[in-house]
């Protein structure tokens, strides 16, 4: 009863340092875009910085790697795990494309929103693996050395900063929903037993940072790659959700 207890306690920890970091001063004024202009504000890119950096700071560092073990040994594994994590991330993305066919109309249009969701994934994939392999964090259940970073953590911070980009300048509340939901996802990997909270923290930064850079970088680069427009009504999208071997994925058709 003391270690679920305790598991509660860290587990309201765990959610405000991130909420902290990726709700409130993501949603602040010098880092929300603005409905009227095509670029985010650099300021933007500090929450996620200091998560990756936090992160890789506690690879290397004794009193964090103590608090890791502590952090973990704190949750409950006692109870019956849950495989939850490996789907609820995914409902931040697919809320955006949801709502824009009920009429909530996300900032980019479907072409824009795509692609650059396809580019922010795309990186996060790139750069999650490449850091796995190179550096083999041992994971806290000993199956694998591929714990740092998370890549459910990184995936589901993807899919909260696309959704806090396309619907955050309706209402708040599609980021913190978002953003919640991310969390969660981060907080179940390590009640799993999956990941180290260092872990988790950098891919959230991950997620998080290259999300932001994507939405940074594409307006510049729209007019050099692409057309300069594109008649939106002959953009046709199509989403499918895949379950192949019991591993969660998507497919994504975009013709114009």
């Amino acid at each position: 009863m003391y270690r679920i207890y305790r598991a509660s306690i860290m587990f309201k920890k765990i959610c405000f340092i991130l909420l902290s970091f990726c709700v409130t001063i993501n949603a602040q004024k010098d880092s929300i875009i603005d409905s009227t202009k095509t670029e985010i504000q650099l300021t933007g890119f500090i929450a996620p910085a200091a998560l990756i950096a936090i992160g890789m700071y506690g690879l290397h560092n004794e009193p964090f790697k103590k608090w890791d073990v502590d952090l973990n040994n704190s949750l409950s594994k006692e109870g019956q795990q849950t495989s939850i994590d490996d789907y609820i991330y995914l409902v931040p993305g697919i809320a955006v494309y949801g709502l824009d066919l009920m009429g909530v109309e996300p900032k980019n249009n479907v072409l824009d929103r795509s692609l650059q969701l396809g580019a922010s994934l795309g990186l996060m994939y790139v750069g999650v693996k490449t850091m796995k392999r190179t550096i083999g964090r041992k994971r806290p259940d000993g199956l694998g050395n591929s714990a740092f970073p998370s890549g459910h953590t990184a995936f589901a911070f993807v899919l909260a900063e696309f959704a806090h980009q396309e619907l955050g300048h309706i209402s708040y509340w599609y980021s913190i929903g978002a953003y919640s939901i991310a969390t969660t996802t981060a907080y179940l990997r390590l009640y799993n037993n999956k990941h180290w909270f260092t872990d988790v923290i950098a891919g959230a930064g991950i997620g998080m940072f290259l999300t932001k850079l994507v939405y940074y970088a594409y307006p510049k680069l729209k007019n050099l790659i692409f057309k300069p427009s594109i008649d939106n009504e002959s953009v046709r999208f199509s989403f499918s959700p895949q379950l192949v071997e019991n591993k969660i994925g998507a497919g994504f058709n975009l013709t114009f």
